[in-house]
């Protein structure tokens, strides 16, 4: 029981890190798309 709540625990970590660095490359997408329009417009 204790190691199959500690399995879920990592996983639900790995799963925050990886919705992390997705959120990290949309906002980087993002502000770049917004310099390339205050730049080109």
């Amino acid at each position: 029981m204790q190691r199959q709540k500690l399995t879920k625990t990592s996983e639900l970590k790995t799963y925050q890190k990886h919705n992390l660095v997705q959120l990290e490359k949309l906002q980087k997408s993002m502000s770049q798309k917004a310099i390339y329009v205050e730049k080109f417009h």
